[in-house]
C-alpha cells in the first residue's frame, strides 16, 4: 500500500465497507495523497461503495493534493452515475481545482452525445455557473457568454397537463379572505358551548359503541351539524359592497387579475427568501400558524421526498420542522414525518432511506418484517412515545383492516377531537382503540403506516396507509377542522388555529404507458385465452393504482378546496423518466430519480422561494 491509507480506502464491496464503518472505521481520513475513502472509491469506479460513504455521511468537498474533490475526479473519468450521486448529496459544482477548473469547465465543449454533453446538462440543471469573462479562453458549455449547456436526456410521456387552471385557483387561494367560514363558527360557537355544557351537566362522558357506526360515519358527524344546520343563517346575510370587492382582490381592486406568463422567465430578478421570524416552538403559548406539510406514500421513493425537503431546508435556512406546525405522512412520507419529529435531520433522513433500503429489502417478497422493526427500533428509539414528540404535530396514516369496510386510522401525538369532546369506545366493545399518543410507540406507528401489502406483512390488525389515503392532504385537513371545532365547542378558542397554507410533495409522477388489453371476457380461442389473462392483469393494475392514487384527481380536489377556502396551496412532484418500484434496491435508477429531483426543484425554485416566503 504505497499510497497509504486505511482499510477503508482498499475496501472492494459495499457489505466490507459498511462493516468496517460500524466497526469504527472514520470514512474521512486521508491517505499519503490527501484522498478519503470517497476519493478512491470514484477513482476505481464503484458506485454502490460511493452510496454507502455518502449513506454514512462522509465529507463530499474534501480537496486532495491535486486540488481535486471526488466531483472534479467524476467528471474527469466521464462516470455519469457518480455525478449524479455527488451532485444529490451537495457536492460544490462551482468549486474549481488548483488549476482553476470547474467540473462544468471540464466537460463545457461542444460535444453533441458524448458523455461531456450529458454531464455538462447534469451541472446546468442544478445551477452550475459558467467561468466569468477574465480574457481567459473557455470552450462554449461554460464560457460566459456561451449558450451551450449540454444535451438534456429524452423527455418520457406525462399526464394531460391542468398548468392555467391550477394557476387560476393559486391565485384565487391566496386572493380569498376567508370571510364566510370563521363568521359562520364565530357567529355560532356561543350556542354550541351552551349546549355542550347543558350536556355535561347531565352525562359527564358520552359513549359512542363504534361497532354500529355506518360506513363514512364519524364521531364528528353531531358537531358538525352544529355548525352547518340552523346555525348556518347567522352568515347567509348579505355582505357590504365593500366586503366582497375586497373577497374579490386582495388589493380591493375590482380588476380581473390575469395570469402572469413570463412568471418563470430566467430574466426576472431572482426572489429572495425573508429572514424568518417565527416564535419559539417550544414556548408554553405556542399553538402554530396553522402551517401543514403533506406527504404521499411511495416506498424507497420517499427518497423523492427527502431529496425536496433537503432543497427546500437548504433554500429556507430553517430546519423543516420549524417551517410547519403539522406533518402528515402516509406510508414512507408517515415514516420521515416521525423520523423528523425524533430530531433527524433532513441528511440523515436521505442517508437513513439508502441504508435500510440494503437493510429491509433482503429476499424477495414479501420481506421479513423483522429486519425492517429493527432498523426503526434503532433509529426511532425503541421506547419513545407519539407524546415525546412535542412539535410539529405529526399525523401519521393507518388502516384497520380487521374489518369490513376497513377504517382510516391516525397515529397523533396530540389530543383528538374526540378526546376534548369526551367521545370514547366502550370498554366492552369487540374492537378495542389502539392506544393512545401516550402509549403508542414511535417505531409501532411506523412500521404499521409502511405494511405495504406483498411487501410487508401485515401489522396487527394495521395495513399501509396508502391503501385510504396515499396522499394525506384531504384526511389532514379534516383533522385540523374538527379539532378546532371541538376546541372551540369547549371554549378553548384561543388553540384553535385555522390552516394558513398547505404544502404537500409527492413521491414522483411516473410517465404514461399504454395498456393494448384491458378486456375481461370469456375466451373462444387459445389467443383469446392469452388477451385474457393479460387483460386480467391490467385491470388488477388499475385497481391497484387507483387505490393508492395520489395524483392527478386527488389533488385536484385538494387545491380545489384550499382554493375554496382561501388557503395558499403548493403542490410538488416531479415527473419521472421511469417507474422506479417501491422497493428498488439498484443504486443507479435510484441515483438518476434524486438527481431528477434535484434538476426539478431548481427549475421550480421561484415557487418554492414563494412558498418558504409564505410559511415563514
Amino acid at each position: 500500500m504505497k499510497h497509504g491509507g486505511t482499510p477503508l480506502h482498499w475496501s472492494s464491496s459495499r457489505e466490507v465497507l459498511n462493516s468496517l464503518i460500524e466497526r469504527g472505521c472514520d470514512v474521512n481520513l486521508v491517505n499519503f495523497n490527501g484522498q478519503t475513502p470517497l476519493h478512491m472509491m470514484v477513482a476505481r469506479e464503484r458506485l454502490e461503495c460511493v452510496v454507502a460513504l455518502l449513506a454514512h455521511e462522509a465529507d463530499i468537498d474534501v480537496v486532495d493534493n491535486n486540488g481535486n474533490t471526488p466531483l472534479h475526479i467524476a467528471v474527469e473519468k466521464k462516470l455519469v452515475p457518480i455525478v449524479q450521486c455527488l451532485v444529490v448529496f451537495g457536492a460544490d459544482i462551482n468549486k474549481p481545482n488548483k488549476e482553476g477548473k470547474t467540473p462544468r469547465h471540464m466537460v463545457g465543449k461542444d460535444d453533441s452525445g458524448s458523455k461531456d454533453a450529458m454531464i455538462l446538462y447534469i451541472l446546468h440543471s442544478i445551477g452550475a455557473k459558467r467561468c466569468q469573462d477574465n480574457g481567459t479562453k473557455c470552450p462554449p458549455g461554460c464560457s460566459a457568454k456561451g449558450t451551450y449547456n449540454g444535451i438534456p436526456p429524452a423527455q418520457p410521456e406525462t399526464s394531460e397537463q391542468r398548468d392555467h387552471i391550477t394557476q387560476v385557483l393559486e391565485r384565487t387561494s391566496r386572493g380569498n379572505q376567508r370571510n364566510s367560514i370563521p363568521s359562520m363558527i364565530s357567529n355560532t360557537i356561543r350556542t354550541v358551548r351552551e349546549e355542550n355544557q347543558a350536556r355535561e351537566a347531565r352525562e359527564e362522558q358520552k359513549i359512542v359503541d363504534t361497532s354500529q357506526e355506518r360506513k363514512g360515519a364519524s364521531v364528528m358527524d353531531a358537531l358538525l351539524a352544529m355548525f352547518t344546520n340552523s346555525k348556518v343563517e347567522a352568515v347567509s346575510k348579505p355582505t357590504s359592497s365593500a366586503s366582497s370587492s375586497k373577497a374579490a382582490s386582495p388589493t380591493g381592486s375590482s380588476k380581473r387579475e390575469f395570469i402572469n406568463d413570463d412568471e418563470d422567465d430566467p430574466m426576472l430578478e431572482e426572489p429572495t427568501v425573508n429572514p424568518i421570524h417565527t416564535e419559539t416552538p417550544t414556548s408554553e403559548n405556542w399553538h402554530g400558524r396553522g402551517r401543514l406539510l403533506c406527504l404521499d406514500g411511495g416506498g424507497i421513493r420517499g427518497l423523492v421526498l427527502a431529496q425536496m425537503l433537503l432543497e427546500i431546508e437548504n433554500l429556507a435556512q430553517t430546519p423543516i420542522i420549524h417551517l410547519f406546525d403539522w406533518i402528515a405522512g402516509t406510508s414512507t412520507g408517515g415514516i420521515l414525518a416521525l423520523a423528523l419529529g425524533c430530531g433527524k435531520t433532513m441528511k440523515q433522513c436521505m442517508c437513513l432511506y439508502l441504508r435500510m433500503k440494503d437493510q429491509a429489502f433482503v429476499g424477495s417478497r414479501p420481506y421479513p418484517s423483522d429486519l425492517l422493526e429493527s432498523v426503526l427500533k434503532e433509529q426511532l428509539g425503541e421506547f419513545t412515545v407519539m407524546t415525546d414528540i412535542k412539535y410539529p404535530k405529526l399525523m401519521v396514516t393507518g388502516v384497520m383492516a380487521d374489518r369490513k369496510p376497513v377504517d382510516l386510522h391516525i397515529f397523533r401525538n396530540y389530543k383528538c377531537a374526540s378526546d376534548f369532546l369526551g367521545i370514547a369506545t366502550p370498554s366492552n366493545s369487540r374492537r378495542q382503540p389502539p392506544p393512545p399518543p401516550e402509549d403508542q410507540l414511535v417505531w409501532r406507528a411506523a412500521r404499521a403506516t409502511g405494511a405495504a401489502p406483498s411487501y410487508f406483512r401485515a401489522f396487527g390488525r394495521f395495513l399501509d396507509g396508502g391503501l385510504i389515503a396515499n396522499n394525506p392532504t384531504l384526511d389532514a385537513i379534516t383533522e385540523i377542522h374538527e379539532l378546532n371545532m371541538a376546541l372551540r365547542s369547549i371554549g378553548r378558542d384561543a388553540e384553535a388555529v385555522p390552516i394558513s397554507g398547505v404544502v404537500s410533495l409527492g413521491t414522483g409522477l411516473i410517465p404514461v404507458t399504454e395498456l393494448k388489453e384491458i378486456d375481461v371476457f370469456r375466451p373462444d380461442s387459445i389467443w383469446d385465452t392469452a388477451k385474457l389473462a393479460y387483460g386480467i392483469s391490467a385491470i388488477g393494475n388499475l385497481l391497484v393504482d387507483q387505490a393508492t392514487a395520489s395524483d392527478g384527481r386527488v389533488v385536484d380536489r385538494a387545491r380545489a378546496w384550499c382554493s375554496m377556502i382561501g388557503v395558499p396551496y403548493y403542490r410538488f412532484n416531479p415527473q419521472m423518466s421511469v417507474d422506479i418500484a417501491m422497493d428498488e434496491k439498484i443504486d443507479e435508477p435510484l441515483v438518476n430519480m434524486m438527481w431528477e429531483v434535484k434538476a426539478y426543484m431548481h427549475a421550480n425554485r421561484r415557487k418554492v422561494i414563494e412558498m418558504i416566503n409564505h410559511m415563514k
